[in-house]
């Protein structure tokens, strides 16, 4: 297990929100569960970009991920 110091964890999750569409899609999946379609849609981004920045949004403990319906 990985631990993590918390002014470590703190200063990842600022430098992560400082992007505008990490923000943005934080802001987003505060009002409900979200698909990457559906972001994607939102935030006017390639499904591949979508998924990265969530990607770096997940390792940074920001979202968490779920695999479900025909498009997991």
């Amino acid at each position: 297990m990985r631990v993590v110091v918390p002014e470590v964890w703190t200063l990842t999750v600022l430098k992560t929100l400082a992007n505008d569409i990490h923000y943005e899609t934080v802001r987003l999946l505060g009002a409900g569960e979200r698909c990457v379609y559906a972001l994607e849609a939102l935030l006017n981004l390639l499904q591949d970009k979508v998924s990265c920045d969530l990607t770096g949004m997940r390792d940074a403990g920001l979202v968490v991920g779920k695999l479900r319906g025909k498009n997991s």
